[in-house]
């Protein structure tokens, strides 16, 4: 069976509207994605001065390790399922699954990014700064005040 459409004004109209709509969409996930590895670019080299040499090893692996033992924590917080989270943060699930189930070692850069989305939700970023995983030191770093 085959339907009919009759082309009208209105119906021009429409498919007009949720054509521009659906391009909307889309630029707005390459921005999305785009400003995800600007981030990681970013937060692993910042003025040619080597992120891992401002927060020494230790206290990165401090940090790496307490945020992977609340990631799911945090999801709870916001709601998001691990797909939802890990296509925020420029991530798959598979490799967010492997993070939160120790299979998979976090990068500095992706810890980075999942900070800075954190302290832009009221929801968690109270629970961030009471875990001191937004030290002073790497405030001061990425406002370039080393």
């Amino acid at each position: 069976m085959y339907l009919l459409y009759q082309k009208t004004p209105v119906s021009s109209t429409i498919l007009a509207i949720k054509s521009e709509i659906i391009s909307l969409f889309i630029a707005k996930l390459l921005i999305c994605y785009s400003l995800c590895g600007i981030i990681k670019y970013i937060s692993n080299n910042i003025g040619g001065i080597n992120m891992c040499e401002a927060i020494n090893e230790n206290k990165r692996a401090e940090l790496i390790s307490t945020l992977v033992e609340n990631l799911p924590v945090f999801r709870a917080k916001l709601g998001a399922t691990q797909d939802t989270f890990a296509q925020r943060v420029g991530l798959t699930k598979t490799t967010l699954n492997h993070i939160e189930n120790y299979k998979k070692e976090l990068t500095w850069g992706n810890f980075i990014t999942i900070i800075l989305l954190l302290m832009q939700n009221e929801e968690t970023k109270p629970l961030v700064e009471v875990m001191g995983l937004y030290p002073e030191d790497l405030k001061n770093f990425l406002m370039f005040q080393d």
